[in-house]
């Protein structure tokens, strides 16, 4: 009885391996994707950043003057 339940278990493996191989492809993919969407909105929210800053160091000044 153990041997068999080893035996389900080793099969098991086997499908979980199989079914991982098909996956791998697209969820690199999609790894791919998250990363580019992650640094385009990094990039936008710097930009975004030091445009707001730059204003408001031209708007500080303009009160000094």
């Amino acid at each position: 009885k153990a041997l068999e339940r080893i035996e389900q278990v080793g099969e098991l493996i086997d499908k979980l391996i199989t079914t991982l191989d098909k996956c791998e492809g697209s969820y690199l993919k999609y790894c791919k994707i998250k990363n580019d969407y992650i640094t385009i909105s990094t990039e936008k929210d710097k930009i975004f950043t030091e445009i707001d800053n730059e204003l408001n160091l031209q708007n500080s000044e303009i009160r000094e003057s």
